[in-house]
């Protein structure tokens, strides 16, 4: 049996030098990619069926429709422009924001015409 400088076998002298050239590592690392948003339709889109059903008090449904005109042509910009999702409900919004606005209209003709 010979022996190496440090007094251990050859076979010894393999085994710590291919151990000592193994490294562990942890687990692979992960990436998380965030989906795009564009919550600005989507509240756009809420929002003008919300005045749809409110449409009949006239102060609540002004309010809510106001504000679904602004965020779904905000989010329809925002879709445009910048490539963001929920192009679809940014147009729906608009769309049915148009029946609210109709019927305020009419319920504040009719109530001058009642009260006028």
């Amino acid at each position: 049996m010979t022996t190496q400088p440090s007094g251990q076998p050859d076979g010894h002298a393999q085994q710590s030098q291919q151990t000592s050239n193994v490294h562990f590592h942890g687990p692979a690392p992960v990436y998380v990619v965030q989906a795009e948003k564009n919550g600005l339709a989507v509240a756009g889109f809420v929002l003008s069926l919300v005045s749809l059903f409110l449409s009949w008090t006239i102060l609540v449904a002004g309010i809510c429709w106001v504000l679904a005109v602004v965020f779904s042509a905000v989010g329809l910009h925002a879709a445009n422009t910048q490539g963001k999702p929920h192009r679809g409900l940014a147009i729906a919004g608009l769309a049915i924001s148009i029946a609210p606005l109709a019927i305020i209209i009419a319920l504040i003709a009719t109530a001058t015409t009642f009260w006028g």
